[in-house]
């Protein structure tokens, strides 16, 4: 497996394998390549972490500034087939290690708050409940972590 980043310079080619990966990883629609396209474009410091085996991507982590010293991990995940065996880990590390490197204090992220295995991730590499929202309909927990 080879961990990679990408940050600005977004082409329309890696946008639709990282929108490929997040349909299998989610199993629904709920990647949609046009919010993840603008959030690309427009959110600042916009950056993608990822994860390959033979050319293929098998894993990513999408994450912006929210303010000066804070990112938010937005969206992210493994697909099936790789799952526990320490891609989300790993690729969580090194998006944290990224981060740090840049002067970033924090990372915030949200889950649903039936995906068990993420939040167990989460948790145990650190990051804190700290709330709860809803987006379209669906309660969240938002998460933090100290870097």
């Amino acid at each position: 497996m080879q961990l990679l980043l990408r940050q600005s310079s977004f082409s329309s080619e890696f946008v639709d394998r990282v929108a490929a990966c997040a349909e299998t990883v989610f199993a629904s629609a709920s990647s949609d390549r046009g919010e993840m396209l603008w959030r690309l474009e427009h959110m600042p410091d916009a950056v993608v972490h990822y994860a390959e085996e033979d050319d293929r991507l098998i894993g990513f982590k999408i994450a912006y500034a929210t303010r000066s010293r804070r990112l938010y991990s937005w969206l992210g995940g493994v697909l099936p087939d790789y799952r526990r065996r320490g891609v989300g880990k790993a690729l969580m590390d090194f998006q944290h290690a990224w981060a740090k490197e840049r002067g970033y204090l924090n990372v915030e992220t949200g889950t649903i708050r039936n995906n068990v295995p993420m939040m167990m991730l989460n948790l145990s590499c650190g990051f804190e409940i700290i709330g709860t929202y809803a987006r379209a309909g669906k309660p969240r927990v938002l998460l933090s972590k100290r870097l």
